[in-house]
This record gives C-alpha cells, structure tokens and sequence, in this order.
C-alpha cells in the first residue's frame, strides 16, 4: 500500500478545511482558552484518564488537530503535553492557543507514520480522539508507531467513533432510506477507502467541494487485534451511543448502534 498516496491527500484536504473550521465556529477559542477551567473533554474521557491517573504525567496527541483537547488535559493537571498533526495550518492554530492560554503544550506538523527514534519511549500517555483512526491506511503500522512513543508500562487511550459506524449511511447515498435511517447501507467488512470530495466542516457544517480525502473502515477486532500485536494489553473497551462525531445526529436517538467506544491499553514492561 502506498501510504504516502493516501496521507499527503488527507493533509490537504484538512489544510484546506482549516480556515472553514475557524469561520464556522461559533465562539472564540482565543478568549475561551484563556479560563483556566477551559476543557472541551467528554465525561468518558475525562474518567478514561481519571483511570489511567493522567496527574503529573506528560501525554502525547496524535491526530490533535487544533490542539484544544490536549491543552485542556495539561488544564486538568497534566504536566505537559506534545500533539503531532498532518495539517500544518492545525498544527500552527493549535500552537497559537497553548501560547495564549501559556501552558506547556507543544504541537508539531508531522505524518505519524514518518515520527522517528526521538519521540521514542518518552511519554506516560498517548492519546487517540475522535476522527483518528479513520484517517489511517495501516492500522497495524500506525499501532506500532503509537506504542514506540509510550515509555513501558505505560498507558493508551482511545475515544472515538466505533465501528459499527461506518455501516450508517447519509442522505444522497446510494441505498439511503430516510423513513429507515438505522438500515445499513455499507459492510462491516469494507476493506476498500472511501475516497470523497464533499468535504469535513463539521464545526460549520459548511458544504463544499473539498480536495479529495481517504478514510478507512475498520473492525472492533482489527483495533483490538493490532494493539495486542504492539505489546498494548487491554485493561477497558466501553461502548457508548454517544454522538461524539457530531455527525450521526440522523441516529443517535434510536440508540441501537454503539456510536462511539473508549479503551485504556497499558503497554507491556
């Protein structure tokens, strides 16, 4: 596979939604960021990490996009944390915000697949949010990059969209019925990308022909069977109907399907 082909198309297409992002939002990060009790974590990552005991510890983001979950963790008593992105025009948003709310947090523009030996080893915690996992064309691989950043025995978690998701489909997809929103329009099984052009503003919810984009569908077993396979032993999975995509609002109140999932992992000693 070449991942080169799918990642440096993902890192335009966020480069270019990045500004969207920032018009669509309906309040200023750069006055919020500045409260001290500033978070925009979820309850369940919030006691995900409460768990782990993230006090102290210093935490590494992958995926961090803007950087706010893990400023908002280095608030809550982290001690410092690093975030890496894709994206340089998230990676240079996020930085603006650790600067203003003038916490030890630092982001860096980088492929996660490309991290090398000095990131190795040195963090208590790595942290993966929602909308990660999706972006990644080797799960294994990307595993093994994770696990590399995690001194031994130290902890994993993970919060995003389950699964089951990729099965739901959305108004102007082929096999899209509005009167049965819960049918599944996709296999669960679906090893080929998406590759789509219709764009990522889910702050805004601005549409527009974006640059083309690949995301991947991934089985439970695939995530579970591929952290064991990089030395992380699974101590939780919780599942949760949960909208934390905020993309899934068409079926959230059935609650029939798990929409999100969190995992604490701990890496072997």
């Amino acid at each position: 596979m070449d991942l080169k082909k799918y990642t440096e198309m993902n890192k335009e297409a966020w480069n270019e939604v990045q500004p969207i992002h920032q018009k669509g939002r309906k309040f200023d990060l750069k006055v919020a960021v500045k409260d001290p009790n500033f978070s925009t974590l979820a309850m369940e990552e919030i006691e995900g990490f409460t768990k782990i005991g993230f006090k102290g510890k210093d935490i590494v983001h992958i995926c961090c996009n803007n950087g706010i979950e893990l400023l908002s963790l280095v608030k809550l008593g982290a001690r410092r944390g690093v975030g890496y992105d894709i994206s340089e025009n998230f990676i240079a948003e996020a930085n603006q915000y650790a600067n203003i709310a003038q916490v030890d947090c630092k982001y860096v523009q980088a492929d996660a697949y490309d991290l090398t030996p000095k990131e190795h080893g040195i963090f208590d915690i790595l942290y993966l949010s929602v909308g990660a996992l999706c972006w990644m064309p080797d799960l294994k691989l990307f595993f093994e990059k994770c696990a590399s950043l995690i001194k031994p025995g130290g902890h994993i978690f993970i919060f995003d969209s389950h699964p089951v998701t990729s099965m739901i489909g959305f108004e102007g997809e082929e096999g899209y019925n509005a009167e049965y929103p819960m049918n599944p329009i996709n296999s669960y099984f679906k090893d080929d990308p998406w590759i789509e052009t219709d764009g990522i503003d889910y702050i805004g919810g601005t549409e527009y022909k974006s640059k083309p984009m690949a995301s991947f569908a991934y089985k439970m077993g695939d995530i579970i069977n591929n952290l064991i396979n990089a030395d992380i032993e699974i101590m939780e999975l919780n599942e949760y109907a949960e909208d934390i995509a905020t993309v899934y609002g068409h079926v959230k109140d059935f609650k029939i399907y798990p929409l999100c999932f969190s995992l604490i992992g701990k890496k072997k000693e």
